[in-house]
């Protein structure tokens, strides 16, 4: 009779296994890409906060370069052979998955029974193969021509919380570019220093190369802007609004000092 017991419990956790994806998430290397089964870690929790977020339609225009400071150097740009149509361009929010090699997908979220994820074949070509390979089995962000159910990868970038996409979809942001009011050239390095009016909170944030800046996830509300760089006059803004949702567009004209203003011939 214990036996027969002992078996019975035997199978009947086998089953659990199955039903629940447990025991499936164990690592394979293949010619040194680390890839997993089909089956998702992702929590019930996230697999629901992604299944919101896929079909929530402002998805679509967040901007890749203006998502977050955090995001620096996990960017990449994927070139889309003949891609003309930018309404073709979809978003999604996933787990990158692999089950062969070379071969990838974007798990958009869990059944609820049988742990099976609801897969979104990714392609790029063959070069890009090993740079999409790193963001696999993280969680990420993924644009691109979308076709037959499948994916031409634009842009993908990595997500490090579900929060960040949450409040990109429902907070503002400002961005600009700074330049020189006279040449209009960019001004890089140029110190940028947001201020909630309402809250008094402070932001920080500095021009890039070609002179752009942005401050993202703001809740709703007034800001006050102030720019600095050596050899320039202050530049200031008394108030810049933010709305959910939208990006306010605040550029930044430097002026430099009258005592250095080069003579007009």
């Amino acid at each position: 009779m214990k036996k027969k017991i002992s078996i019975t419990l035997a199978l009947l956790m086998a089953l659990a296994m199955t039903l629940t994806g447990c025991g499936s998430s164990t690592p394979l290397t293949t010619t040194g890409i680390s890839t997993k089964s089909a089956s998702s870690d992702l929590s019930g929790n996230e697999a629901m906060a992604i299944r919101a977020i896929n079909a929530n339609p402002d998805l679509e225009g967040i901007d890749f370069e203006e998502a977050d400071l955090a995001f620096d150097g996990n960017l990449d740009a994927y070139a889309v052979a003949g891609l003309s149509d930018i309404w073709k361009l979809k978003t999604r929010i996933g787990m990158v998955r692999s089950t062969s090699d070379g071969e990838f997908y974007l798990a958009t979220h869990e059944g609820f029974i049988f742990k099976k994820d609801v897969d979104l074949p990714l392609f790029t070509d063959e070069a890009k193969t090993l740079k999409l390979s790193k963001y696999l089995n993280k969680k990420a962000l993924v644009r691109g021509e979308l076709s037959g159910g499948k994916m031409t990868v634009s842009l993908i970038m990595w997500v490090p919380d579900l929060s960040v996409i949450t409040d990109l979809l429902s907070k503002g942001r400002i961005a600009g570019k700074a330049y020189n009011d006279v040449t209009k050239a960019a001004v890089a390095d140029s110190d940028v220093k947001l201020t909630s009016i309402e809250t008094k909170k402070i932001y920080r944030a500095r021009s890039d190369k070609s002179g752009k800046y942005h401050f993202s996830r703001l809740a709703a509300g007034n800001y006050a802007l102030e720019a600095s760089k050596a050899g320039y006059a202050r530049f200031q803004v008394a108030s810049i609004s933010v709305k959910a949702r939208k990006k306010s567009e605040q550029h930044i004209a430097l002026a430099a000092p009258a005592a250095i203003i080069p003579p007009t011939l």
